[in-house]
């Protein structure tokens, strides 16, 4: 037996040459099985750019208010080490060159960083509403989205990371615009409009040029996207191909012709390194004569042993210790790299475990133990620059902008009240955790896939996991700013889980539903 389908693509919602397949008994999508409904449920676009702009705004007030109570930003070693490189010309690869670019923006037009930090209250808020108009196109409350948009700007990890002069900051910005773009070309399928494509290359694109590895992320999402866009898989692929091009020839091309450095290749391999010394402190005589003789080459045995940590590489390979030589680890970086490829076929129960114990951040709900516990978003030290040396930023000009001068101190009381408040560990595994709010959005999104009958809509966590699974792969520690873009996603999801397969509200689209089904000897819903 089949049933017609309708099509929303065809003058009349409809093809009458076209049947589907009745589902398989006891398949979870067969219960209560129907017709798909012509896509006439979308309310007057006038109401939905109104829901747009009251979320934009009020999600801007509250970024205002943490702007305000950590003007110019939430800063962090890396803030320092990107106001000396711009304003020294030490540009490098080891951090986005284009959001080091927005960075010197800021500094050459007002001296300062609080103009980067408000862009980015502007962007996020711009993002937010852009998913809550484009959830709401795939039936889901538009209130009850933007409830949830609103709700995590008030979160201090939102918050305090918004304002934080980071290339993770933007980098999330635009995985939250990727969200609603998706979520329309979902809800347009299977003609969506040509500047939806436009826009999705151009956040691939960004998504590859704040972040080094963003070109997995990318492949990733293309990965999740393509088996569930039937129809429209390979435009998906193009677009997600042509990004990683750019990418590609940005750093081999664009970036030398600019007289940018490529990033060292202790920040390429420093992982690997890491994994090393945890395999070495674990099973010391595994290891051969010559390969502990490379390893004392670069450091001594002991301190390859007893810096030794599953949760982070920083440990291990870092400037603090005059013991590592990074000279002796850059020119013997092949034969490095030798080593782990051959622990890992030696010991892979060892090098797995290791990776997974740093990479908790992206699939543990909960903290680690004392040498493995969540690295959050800096509020305080700017006094001591991070540790990042004076005599090194005292050659920018611009080294009086590195500070912490909020505008209002009743404001920023508040903001550190909260925040501490968000500190206490047993509030971590929800306010902290982007491992916690991958899989609240898997369920949530499972759970409308299966109201809906659709399992397009699966996409709407593509990026979700491309994240959590990039940052599982390879992590350097317990960054919490890793897992940010999964956990303000998987908040805006999160009303997925209660949406209804309610019908059209308004009566035009109900007598026109009712009319198609008539013709074609189908009763209405």
């Amino acid at each position: 037996m089949s049933v017609p389908v309708a099509y929303p693509d065809s003058e009349e919602g409809r093809r009458p040459d076209a049947v589907a397949p009745e589902p398989r008994a006891g398949s979870i999508w067969s219960r209560r099985w129907r017709p798909p409904a012509p896509r006439d449920w979308r309310l007057p676009s006038s109401r939905g750019w109104r829901l747009g702009a009251i979320t934009c705004g009020i999600a801007q007030t509250v970024l205002l208010f943490w702007w305000i109570a950590f003007f110019p930003g939430t800063l962090s070693y890396d803030s320092v080490m990107y106001v000396w490189m711009v304003s020294t010309g030490n540009w490098g690869t080891q951090h986005s060159v284009l959001y080091n670019g927005m960075v010197w923006l800021s500094l050459q037009t007002t001296g300062q960083l609080g103009l980067l930090t408000l862009a980015q209250t502007v962007a996020m808020a711009g993002g937010l509403a852009y998913v809550v108009t484009g959830l709401r196109r795939l039936r889901v409350p538009g209130r009850w989205v933007a409830v949830a948009a609103i709700a995590a700007t008030c979160l201090p990890v939102v918050g305090t990371f918004t304002v934080y002069v980071s290339k993770d900051v933007a980098f999330v910005i635009t995985q939250v615009w990727l969200l609603g773009t998706v979520a329309r070309i979902i809800a347009t399928r299977p003609n969506p409009a040509r500047r939806l494509w436009a826009a999705l290359f151009a956040e691939f694109v960004l998504i590859g040029l704040f972040r080094q590895n963003g070109f997995v992320v990318i492949a990733l999402t293309v990965a999740f996207l393509v088996p569930v866009l039937t129809g429209i898989r390979w435009r998906v692929v193009a677009c997600g191909a042509a990004a990683v091009a750019f990418g590609f020839l940005a750093n081999v091309a664009v970036y030398p012709a600019l007289g940018v450095r490529p990033a060292r290749t202790e920040l390429v391999l420093g992982t690997a390194y890491a994994d090393i010394a945890v395999a070495y402190s674990h099973r010391p005589g595994a290891f051969t004569a010559s390969e502990k003789q490379l390893m004392s080459s670069v450091a001594p045995l002991d301190y390859w042993s007893s810096t030794a940590n599953c949760y982070t590489s920083d440990t291990t390979v870092t400037y603090a210790r005059p013991e590592f030589n990074f000279a002796a680890a850059n020119q013997r970086r092949g034969e490095l790299f030798d080593l782990w490829l051959r622990l890992v076929k030696r010991m892979p129960d060892e090098m797995v475990q290791t990776r997974l114990c740093r990479g908790s951040i992206a699939w543990n709900p909960f903290p680690g133990p004392a040498h493995g516990w969540t690295v959050k978003i800096p509020i305080a030290g700017v006094g001591r620059y991070f540790d990042f040396p004076r005599g090194r930023i005292a050659q920018s000009p611009f080294s009086d902008a590195i500070r912490l001068a909020p505008l209002s101190e009743t404001a920023h009381a508040t903001g550190v009240f909260l925040r501490r408040l968000s500190d206490t560990r047993s509030f971590e595994w929800f306010a902290w955790r982007g491992a916690t709010w991958c899989y609240v959005a898997y369920l949530a999104v499972i759970l409308f896939a299966r109201r809906r009958r659709d399992l397009a809509v699966l996409g709407l966590v593509a990026v979700v996991a491309a994240n959590q699974i990039n940052v599982l792969i390879n992590n350097p520690g317990q960054l919490v700013r890793y897992m940010v873009g999964p956990l303000i996603i998987g908040i805006l999801l999160l009303p997925l889980a209660f949406a209804t397969t309610r019908e059209p509200t308004s009566s035009a689209s109900r007598e026109r539903l009712a009319g198609g089904h008539q013709n074609r000897g189908i009763p209405p819903n």
